[in-house]
């Protein structure tokens, strides 16, 4: 059965898709069955990847009816899971942008959850979900969904923010005893965009280590957390450009090397 995981932070432009793609596609290279569903409704992931953004995606996925037939859902499937390289993915929709009246319902919250758990759980070693950077019901259905999570951010302030805001939505549905739906354990922060050689990177980094991972610990939402650092350099870009995860475009690069570490931690913690 697969572990679901969730990448997440409330501030875009963190490299949040970029940490998705690149976990993906060092675990697939290392053998793993992946599935990537792509939650957000920039669709960055599913772009990134060159998804046919004319087939289903996982919104048409979410809103199945209750009486479906197994016949129907496997159609369904088939028509929305795409194989791109050596990994599978369900591609965003831009109507996600509009969740929270697609998705009014108080049981709502729950759909991903019953989809991965129903549908595609027992096919994966891994399911990577990647999430918009808002607090949503988007979100909340992922967290919920998730066995874990990777929190993203840069070396900004306003990003170190956005975490506490992540912290305190997944905090709402792990540890409320009223609201306890979620079972998700973070594994880790990964601190993109890294200029090492910088006095202001080097006391950022210092403050997840010392400040952020112990309050994490302490509040009982993950344990052993690593902060990895992922080098900012030109071939991010130009990757995304090419359609191509680092690890494809330029494998033996810092950044790609960075993201090979990631995955390895994450390994470290799940197995």
């Amino acid at each position: 059965m697969a572990n679901v995981i969730s990448v997440l932070t409330s501030k875009g432009g963190v490299g949040k898709t970029q940490t998705a793609l690149e976990v993906a596609s060092v675990l697939a290279n290392n053998g793993n069955r992946v599935l990537c569903i792509d939650m957000d409704g920039q669709k960055n992931l599913s772009k990134r990847v060159g998804c046919d953004l004319k087939k289903k995606t996982i919104l048409d996925c979410l809103t199945i009816d209750e009486d479906i037939s197994l016949e129907d859902m496997e159609e369904l499937l088939s028509k929305s899971i795409q194989h791109v390289n050596n990994l599978d993915i369900i591609a965003g929709n831009t109507k996600m942008g509009l969740a929270e009246k697609i998705f009014p319902g108080a049981d709502d919250v729950f759909l991903l959850d019953a989809f991965c758990k129903s549908f595609v759980k027992d096919d994966y070693d891994f399911i990577i979900i990647d999430n918009p950077p808002a607090r949503n019901v988007i979100t909340t259905m992922s967290i919920i969904a998730s066995d874990y999570a990777i929190l993203v951010t840069d070396g900004s302030s306003d990003a170190r923010d956005g975490i506490q805001l992540v912290l305190t939505d997944i905090a709402t549905f792990k540890l409320d005893e009223r609201r306890k739906w979620s079972n998700i354990e973070i594994l880790g922060i990964v601190i993109n965009k890294a200029k090492m050689r910088t006095v202001h990177f080097i006391t950022e980094v210092q403050a997840y280590k010392e400040d952020v991972v112990p309050m994490i610990e302490e509040k009982g939402l993950g344990k052993n957390l690593f902060v990895q650092t992922v080098s900012d350099a030109i071939e991010v870009m130009e990757a995304g450009d090419a359609k191509k995860s680092l690890q494809d475009y330029k494998r033996y690069g810092e950044p790609a090397k960075d993201f090979r570490k990631v995955a390895a931690e994450v390994l470290k913690r799940i197995i």
